[in-house]
């Protein structure tokens, strides 16, 4: 089974506020993406069994 890209959330990591880091968000959604910022008032890591996740559940990538 495979997901579209409307089932997937894109997790934007932003240690500050930029007008570059506001773009980011509007492109991840252009190409048909969910998004979610990632800080620290609302993002957590649990680690289990060896493995770490993210809450919100998002797929992380780095820029």
């Amino acid at each position: 089974m495979t997901a579209d890209a409307s089932d997937l959330t894109i997790g934007i990591l932003s240690l500050r506020s930029s007008e570059e880091s506001k773009a980011i968000p509007n492109v991840i959604r252009d190409l048909g993406y969910g998004t979610e910022w990632l800080r620290e008032e609302n993002a957590a890591i649990e680690i289990e069994g060896g493995k770490a996740r993210p809450e919100p559940p998002v797929c992380v990538g780095t820029r």
